[in-house]
């Protein structure tokens, strides 16, 4: 009896520090590390774009990933285009329409494992007021207290009415935006 006592005594302090590196952890994106950018043709012409200002936040578990959550927020205001015409004809009414819909959302539904460091990300975007849900694959790494985080939506903008209106006689934009994301998250302390 003492000496099983003293094995546990022992195995205690691998078995709780085990268990605390199984619990959920909460996450918060690093702006100045992460990037998010979009790829759309222009009249048959590829462009791109990105978007500079944006805040996430998750909870994240290695044994429990379709546990996870992810609440996303890009400033729709915050489009570069390399052209500041241009990003003022993205951010009036009939495209992001800013100064009523400043903000584009991602909220994560499900994180279902695929193989290795890939997942199916499932969530729900909203633009301009409009909710649709969304997947994408993703690939998670970890390293150094970091999470990393990167792949591609692919958008309709007219799910969103996004350029829709009288715009359309002088802007052809293709159908489908490819958004690109790149997000590095560290633990919240």
């Amino acid at each position: 009896m003492i000496r099983a006592l003293e094995i546990v005594g022992r195995l205690a302090p691998l078995i709780l520090a085990g268990a605390a590196m199984a619990a959920p952890q909460d996450y918060v994106v690093v702006p100045e590390l992460s990037s998010v950018s979009f790829h759309f043709t222009e009249g048959g012409v590829a462009r791109a774009g990105e978007f500079e200002r944006f805040t996430g936040t998750g909870t994240f578990d290695a044994e429990a990933p379709r546990e996870a959550a992810l609440a996303f927020e890009v400033e729709s205001g915050s489009i570069e285009l390399g052209n500041a015409i241009v990003e003022e004809f993205a951010r009036a009414g009939e495209w992001f329409d800013s100064s009523n819909h400043a903000s584009i959302t991602f909220r994560l539904t499900a994180l279902e494992p695929i193989a290795g460091e890939r997942y199916l990300a499932e969530g729900v975007l909203g633009i301009k007021g409009r909710e649709r849900p969304i997947s994408a694959p993703v690939r998670l790494s970890f390293g150094d207290g970091e999470v990393e985080a990167e792949g591609d939506l692919r958008v309709d903008r007219e799910a969103y009415r996004l350029g829709t209106g009288a715009s359309q006689a002088f802007v052809d934009i293709g159908d489908e935006v490819s958004v690109r994301f790149e997000l590095v998250a560290r633990p919240v302390e």
